[in-house]
């Protein structure tokens, strides 16, 4: 996983912000570029393109792939069936197509450790 996805999935994962916010910010920091260059459509390509990435490395891609379709399914369908914990990664924030929106609930859900060691291709983070 390079360290632009891993940036990012590490932005939406830890910020308390949305995740459109967090994604800015975190890019913005990434590459030295104003937070205003960062479009709608680009934000989308670049959280799929993240998610492809992450996917190439992920132990269980399937699994990663289910969430994403799961985390899609309660955004359209059952929103307020779900248990709290669960609503706190698939509710939308009205600032994101619900496509963008899946993948980033995958990404939040996504597993980093096991017995304390990175697992499907997470590492230390470093903006190097």
């Amino acid at each position: 996983m390079d360290n632009l996805t891993l940036g990012l999935i590490y932005a939406v994962k830890h910020s308390g912000k949305s995740a459109k916010e967090s994604i800015i910010n975190f890019l913005s920091e990434y590459t030295g570029t104003p937070k205003e260059h960062y479009s709608d459509s680009e934000l989308v390509r670049i959280t799929r393109d993240a998610f492809v990435d992450y996917l190439k490395t992920a132990d269980k891609p399937a699994f990663d792939v289910w969430q994403y379709f799961d985390a899609k399914r309660q955004q359209e369908n059952f929103k307020d069936v779900f248990p709290e914990q669960q609503k706190k990664y698939a509710e939308r924030d009205g600032k994101m197509d619900i496509d963008t929106e899946a993948i980033v609930s995958a990404l939040r859900l996504s597993h980093v450790q096991e017995n304390g060691k990175y697992i499907n291709g997470f590492r230390e983070w470093n903006n190097d």
